[in-house]
């Protein structure tokens, strides 16, 4: 399609207070020349509110930046980005959370499930972000910046909130760096930068990661892993910190 894509779509030329919540933009195929946004919502001297959209991209080719929410002017929060599977996007394309005078952080994030399409220009104003690897242990690849400090309001940091790997392939191993994003740049440091985080390898392997954000990668350390309580038939795994 030529044009933007959204979920919902609200404009007022007036004074009234509009929102754009709860809707949902799926992609598994075809081509969308311009942006995509989950919600839209401006309102010309009210205010407007885009929370708790979705967009979930899993194939096709997106051309434009991917919004969770967008609105001018007030908040864009608690919006959910989820790139998956081999979608293809533009050289320019950021992922984001995004307003003109508001929050576009609080709450919004992104998720990497399973993914193994092509990088993306950019990505910012996520707070949370949670990654599903592939056996192969691909991350997201980013050409330009990831930005981990809110853009407009108080300066909040973003931090991951999951990471585990899909069954089959090898078990990762004690002191492997695991890229999550490998970027041209960050700006800011994840807020839970060196701290422990609980993970899975499918559903025998108990993992336990350190984050470590480096000049252009955020690796996952391996510092633990351990077979879980629901496959015991399975040999013993050496295991660290866990």
């Amino acid at each position: 399609m030529t044009g933007d894509a959204y979920g919902g779509y609200v404009y007022d030329d007036g004074a009234a207070a509009v929102s754009a919540t709860g809707n949902t933009v799926h992609i598994n195929g075809g081509t969308v020349i311009g942006e995509t946004h989950g919600g839209y919502a401006f309102s010309d001297s009210g205010t407007a509110t885009a929370s708790g959209n979705t967009v979930n991209i899993s194939g096709g080719t997106v051309s434009g930046n991917v919004v969770g929410g967008w609105s001018d002017p007030g908040d864009a929060t608690y919006n959910t980005v989820t790139i998956s599977g081999s979608p293809t996007f533009g050289a320019t394309t950021v992922l984001a959370g995004d307003t003109s005078t508001g929050d576009a952080f609080t709450g919004n994030t992104l998720n990497v499930w399973n993914y193994n399409g092509t990088s993306v220009a950019g990505v910012q104003n996520f707070q949370f972000y949670n990654f599903l690897l592939p056996a192969s242990l691909k991350g997201l690849e980013v050409t330009g910046t990831v930005n981990f400090e809110q853009t407009i309001g108080d300066g909040g940091k973003s931090s991951v909130t999951g990471v585990s790997i899909l069954g089959g392939g090898r078990a990762p191993q004690i002191g492997e760096k695991i890229s999550l994003i490998n970027a041209g740049t960050f700006t800011g440091i994840i807020a839970n930068d060196g701290q422990p985080l609980a993970g899975k390898k499918g559903a025998t392997l108990n993992l336990l990661f350190r984050l470590d954000q480096q000049a252009n990668d955020l690796f996952a350390v391996v510092d633990g892993v351990q077979v879980s309580p629901q496959a015991k038939a399975l040999p013993s795994i050496t295991t660290k910190n866990l």
